[in-house]
């Protein structure tokens, strides 16, 4: 996104003006002139030259714009699948350029292009920043007034990174850039505690850096891991220094799901940023609540999570409705004790109000959704006897066990309420009462329960009954179709035996929670508590997009990570062709693959003069090289480096024509590499080392305490072997011993927290490795990885003495606490907010207590909130010291404002401020028929004036809209096809407003999928009383309102397609009038051809006021004067094309040397002005007289420059 102060904006060094003598649209004949002394008559001649671009043009790929050209910058981008591509256009008509080259190491990569003349590009792919994660996402840069590239990028889930770098420091040769020369800072903005992604930046008036980013570190523990908006600012001066002028701070201290920030620079380096917010949103709970015997504390803690009171472990907590609805999100619940037993719910204080609201065991389903007022929130606790099985009402009569375990069937019954099997909405499913869902608000189902799905009870088995599957295939299928989103609820599954005797886990409780991670992601094959593989082929194979969580219950109190047992305890499970397992240190395994090396072939497959190839023997092992030599056995020479150092050499002596035998074997463990030679340079010879199986016992444990660690399994190549731990932790750190005996930087063991890889070893390695985690439940995962050829040394891993800080009961109360509130603020639409920071008022008036590089949010030491430093620019107040009054700067401008009011999902913001200080906010917006975020979504467009509420005083209440808002909440009428998505919206020196941003469809029978890329331009403000009104709509506020589509593809325009939900990208523009230019990345610029891996860098352009200058038929190109001599020079002026169909222009010349006299002008008289017509032409005449001898008495050669320039627009 590129962000400049709107006050700088349309003047140098800004990127909206051009170097002069290559954008300006003069019209300028060069003319050569000679007066020669001589004896001779005098003569005359004129020579005339164009330049013409030079590079190779083509008609848009879909011919919308017929009189446009799409021009192809930088072909094969040399990367599968730019999928996060962004990009700046500079004062010197350069694209800047930075992309995601994906692949299993993903990388960063810059180029520099030039959009004319024959070197198109100046920086080829250059490696931005270090390079040892699996996921780097969402880069974003900005370009400063000495074009010098800003970028910030993420380390997915971990770090957030920027760098700056100076493109002139490298020769420009079209090569990789020198990044080591180029780079001028390299800085880490965040990293550590907490979940960080969506940077993005902007550049002020003074070249610094205002970075924003979400992240869910929360020093002060207040909103439970949910994200939040983070700012900083950076600088570097022109000494070279660069420092944190504002260090990381918090500038959405509130409870709700925050994303895709966008960043831009208003009036007087003022910071607006917009971004996604839950705040404001509508979410509807269905629990579905277990109420058989062993269903007690679950009932109590249940009552307290959703509506307060103290939890069984003694916490005390406020209660989540209570708590979200203070974040402005309305909830709306309704539990249903299954078989309609509400014994639990009666003896519970913390039940009593649900209790009360549901008819206090009296009542079913409401016949009204809820939400009909503002205090129609909750449905309370009501009975439920009827479920849906079979397609079929199910009766379940109150009972203690059987009946009220059918959580299974009764997800399906309140998925069916919403959208039933003949796909009626709402539904109607075959029971006499069914749930009311509010048809806004977006929907969750909660089973809760410790036994199998289908009526699991007595000894855990029946978890795994054909009703069991089948109920649970039909409740995903139901939740799927209707757009809920399944969140289950599991407890252990204990059994009393007959005998009496304390109660046991028998086991059954890895069948519930398997049974529910089918429901909420997609039907697994086995039990299992892996994640499902959801490739969404068909309903049964489409995530549903839930999550299982575990009910407190200390189950992992037992957990062991010294694997001194011998074998793998409770929490552990393993997974892949070949599983981990617990191991002596004397305990054998064996090598699966025989071969470790092979180079050579038959003769031209290939062709070779030398080859060679390096491996790893293990000990105890006999490896044989084979060698296979066609009929000219001369040509053959092998030399053998050994582990050691020395060389065994081997020639045509030993071997003869037609050879394939051993032709030596070795025993000794190490490092060996191998040079096969052919003297003729054809191939023809080959050899392979191989050795047979035997058992290699691994290296143990010597250091540690114990006997026993986790080996992987003994898997081939293009496997892996998986070691997964899943629990809920404490606050702590994670650490484990590593040893790895792999193929290096081939095969390698990966370690994964929730699915985000931390680190990875490949090669001789071992050593300690630790990382933070937080509260919550977590996923640790040791994968053993290989490639798809060669194994060596042990080929295997070992990890042992894994330490991870286990919740307690109480603790994991508060991470189960903490996963509901995430899942509840994330679930809700997103609306669109936005706030104004003022970062130079605080830096030049601070605080008493405020210094360079402090954060601009601090927590308060009395009652542990966060403080905002909100005021207007500044204020006055007593000195401390008391020596006086003084001023002190505020840093927000304006609180959090909330753009948006809809059931819709408003995502994808972004923001431009005017040079008269207006905010244009342009986003996605949902069509309200379908409130779901993957929904059909439409471009929405507005315009704020906040100079309209007077003085700014960090409006703390957020700013009054109805005071503010020029143009209000719109949807714009170009966008209409299936889904909008990534919007951009910039200026133009003509006063326009330009939107540019992706439609797309999806594939149907009657059509292929589509995604377009559009341009909206808005000008002609309708003016009243010298301002524009107030309140009005986009149509009601601009006389012009006009659509364009720019190129059209059947596959997708940087990385978009569908939803657009899967990139981020935005279209990369410059609009300087009169000239236009849209860029953006496609397999193939001109659309010849579908290239699978191959992308291209294509660019649009128009110039929207072109006139050109042409000699008449018959006029001499070139001119030779004598002393005194004069002649006419007959020309053509045609207007091509002139906005408003006519202009009036004005001509000149210039360059003639002293004493010559030239007068140009049109109509045979010499006018200076004349009315140009579109399509048609004017004669435009030279007059020239040379001076005499007595003025000038030397040849003179010279150029003469007649130029036309529109009297209207100082650009034409």
């Amino acid at each position: 996104m590129v962000r400049q102060p709107a006050q700088d904006r349309y003047s140098p060094p800004t990127r909206h003006v051009r170097n002069e003598s290559i954008r300006k649209k003069h019209l300028t004949l060069f003319l050569s002139f000679m007066m020669v002394a001589s004896l001779f008559a005098p003569s005359m001649s004129t020579d005339l030259s164009f330049l013409e671009p030079v590079e190779s043009r083509h008609d848009t790929a879909n011919n919308t714009l017929n009189d446009s050209s799409t021009q192809t910058l930088m072909s094969n981008l040399n990367t599968s699948n730019p999928a996060e591509v962004t990009g700046v256009m500079d004062n010197l008509s350069r694209v800047h350029l930075v992309w995601i080259e994906n692949g299993s190491q993903p990388r960063l990569q810059y180029a520099l292009i030039a959009t004319s003349g024959i070197d198109t590009v100046l920086i080829s792919n250059t490696l931005i920043g270090y390079n040892n994660s699996t996921a780097i996402s969402s880069p974003s840069l900005v370009v400063d007034s000495n074009n010098r590239v800003h970028i910030v990028w993420a380390i997915t889930d971990l770090e957030i990174l920027y760098t700056l770098i100076d493109p002139s420091l490298d020769d420009r040769n079209g090569d990789a850039g020198d990044i080591a020369n180029m780079t001028l800072v390299s800085y880490t903005v965040a990293d550590g505690t907490g979940v960080r992604d969506d940077p993005d930046i902007a550049i002020d008036s003074y070249n610094g850096a205002h970075v924003v980013w979400v992240d869910t570190y929360d020093p002060g523990g207040l909103y439970f891991g949910t994200p939040l908006i983070y700012y900083t600012m950076l600088t570097y001066d022109s000494s070279g220094n660069f420092s944190v002028q504002i260090n990381n701070s918090i500038i959405t201290p509130a409870l709700g799901w925050k994303g895709n920030p966008a960043v831009s620079m208003g009036a007087n380096n003022t910071v607006i940023i917009v971004w996604e917010d839950t705040r404001g949103s509508l979410v509807e709970y269905v629990g579905l609540l277990d109420s058989s015997g062993s269903m007690t504390t679950e009932w109590e803690d249940m009552c307290a999570v959703f509506y307060g009171g103290n939890l069984t472990s003694g916490l005390s907590f406020t209660g989540i409705k209570p708590m979200l609805e203070q974040a402005s999100i309305t909830v709306l619940e309704t539990l249903y004790a299954i078989s309609g037993n509400t014994w639990h719910a009666d003896v519970h204080k913390n039940c009593e109000d649900g209790y009360t609201t549901g008819g206090s065991g009296s009542e079913g389903p409401r016949t009204t959704h809820l939400g009909q007022n503002s205090s129609d929130t909750t449905g309370g606790i009501r009975t439920l006897d009827a479920v849906m099985f079979n397609n079929s009402s199910l009766s379940i009569p109150s009972d203690w066990g059987y009946n009220s375990e059918m959580w299974g069937p009764g997800s399906t019954w309140a998925c069916l309420s919403w959208r039933d099997n003949s796909a009626m909405t709402p539904g109607n499913p075959a029971t006499a009462a069914d749930h009311k869902w509010n048809p806004n608000a977006t929907k969750l189902i909660i089973p809760v329960s410790d036994e199998g799905p289908y009526g699991g009870s007595g000894n855990g088995n029946q978890a795994q009954e054909p009703d069991d599957y089948q109920s649970i295939t039909e409740a995903h299928e139901a939740c799927v179709n209707a757009g809920i989103i399944p969140v289950a609820l599991a407890g252990s599954t204990w059994w009393w035996p007959p005998a009496g005797g304390p109660h046991v886990d028998i086991g059954g409780g890895e069948a519930v929670r398997s049974h529910m991670l089918d429901l909420v992601q997609c039907i697994g094959n086995n039990t299992t508590l892996s994640d499902r593989d959801c490739d969404g082929s068909s309903i049964n194979s489409t995530d549903a997009e839930g999550a299982v969580f575990l009910y407190p219950s200390d189950e992992m109190s037992n957990y062991v990570g010294t694997f001194e047992s011998g074998a793998l305890t409770n929490g552990w499970r393993t997974s892949g062709p070949e599983e981990w397992s617990v191991v002596g240190d004397t305990a054998p395994y064996y090598v699966s693959t025989e071969n470790l090396c092979y180079i050579g072939g038959t003769q031209w497959n290939p062709s070779f003069t030398a080859l060679s190839c390096s491996y790893y023997q293990p000990a105890n092992t006999t490896v044989n090289l084979t060698v296979t030599v066609d009929s000219w056995a001369s040509e053959f020479s092998m030399d053998v480096i050994m582990p050691n150092g020395t060389v065994d050499s081997y020639n045509s002596s030993d071997v003869w024509n037609w050879y394939d035998d051993v032709l030596v074997n070795y025993t000794v463990a190490g490092n060996y590499t191998i040079y096969l030679n052919d003297t003729y340079g054809d191939g023809g010879t080959s050899v392979s080392a191989d050795y047979n199986i035997t058992p290699v016992y691994h290296p143990g444990w010597k250091s540690l305490e114990g006997c026993f660690s986790a080996m992987s399994g003994d898997i081939s190549d293009y496997q892996e072997s998986v070691l997964e731990f899943e629990g809920t932790t404490a606050n702590g750190t994670v650490s484990f011993m590593y040893n790895v005996s792999t193929e290096n930087n081939y095969d390698f063991l990966r370690f994964y927290v929730d699915g985000v890889q931390m680190a990875s070893w490949s090669g001789i390695e071992s050593g300690n490795y630790s990382t933070p985690v937080t509260l919550g439940q977590h996923t640790f995962a040791w994968k053993y990885t290989k490639d798809g050829t060669i194994s060596s040394n042990q080929d295997a891993v070992w990890v042992d003495n894994v330490t991870i800080p286990m919740a307690n009961y109480t603790e994991e109360v508060e991470a189960l606490v903490q996963s509901i509130i995430q899942l509840t603020t994330s679930a809700g639409a997103t609306e669109t907010w936005l706030t104004v920071l003022n970062p130079y008022s605080m830096l030049n008036n601070p605080r008493s207590a405020w210094s360079q590089g402090d954060p601009a949010t601090w927590i308060d030491p009395e009652t542990g909130q966060y403080v905002e430093d909100i005021g207007p620019s500044l204020d006055y107040v007593w000195q401390e010291d008391g020596s006086g009054w003084g001023t002190v700067g505020h840093f927000v401008l304006v609180n959090d404002t909330r753009l948006t009011n809809g059931y819709g999902w408003s995502s994808s913001p972004d923001v431009n401020v005017d040079e008269n200080g207006n905010i244009h906010v342009v986003w996605v917006d949902g069509r309200a028929t379908i409130p779901s975020r993957e929904g059909p979504s439409q471009l929405h467009y507005m315009q704020i004036d906040p100079d309209r509420a007077g003085e700014l005083d960090g409006e703390a209440d957020g700013l009054d809209l109805s005071q503010t808002a020029v143009v209000t909440d719109s949807a714009v009428i170009g966008s209409d096809m299936t889904w909008g998505s990534n919007p951009r919206v910039d200026f133009d020196n003509d006063g326009s407003i330009h939107i540019t941003w992706f439609e797309s469809t999806p594939h149907t029978d009657d059509e292929n999928s589509r995604v377009e890329l559009r341009w909206t331009r808005i000008l002609s403000p309708q003016i009243v009383g010298g301002e524009m009104p107030l309140g009005r709509t986009i149509e009601q506020a601009y006389g012009v309102i006009n659509t364009r589509i720019i190129t059209t593809s059947t596959d997708n325009l940087m990385g978009v397609f569908g939803t657009g939900l899967d990139s981020s990208s935005q279209p990369i523009v410059n609009f300087d009038w009169p000239n236009r230019e849209i860029i953006w990345t496609t397999s193939d610029c001109s659309d010849d051809s579908s290239l699978e891996d191959r992308w291209d860098l294509c660019m649009w352009s128009e110039n929207v006021y072109d006139m050109a200058i042409e000699l008449e038929t018959g006029q001499s190109d070139e001119i030779v004067l004598g002393p005194g001599g004069s002649t006419n020079v007959e020309m053509v002026l045609r207007g091509i094309r002139i906005p408003g169909g006519s202009d009036i222009v004005i001509t000149d010349a210039s360059g003639a040397p002293e004493n010559w006299f030239v007068d140009v002008g049109f109509s045979e008289s010499y006018q200076s002005t004349t009315t140009l017509i579109e399509g048609t032409t004017s004669q435009l005449d030279l007059f020239l007289r040379a001076p005499n001898l007595q003025q000038v008495n030397e040849d003179q050669t010279f150029l003469l420059t007649v130029t036309v320039t529109s009297s209207t627009k100082a650009e034409a």
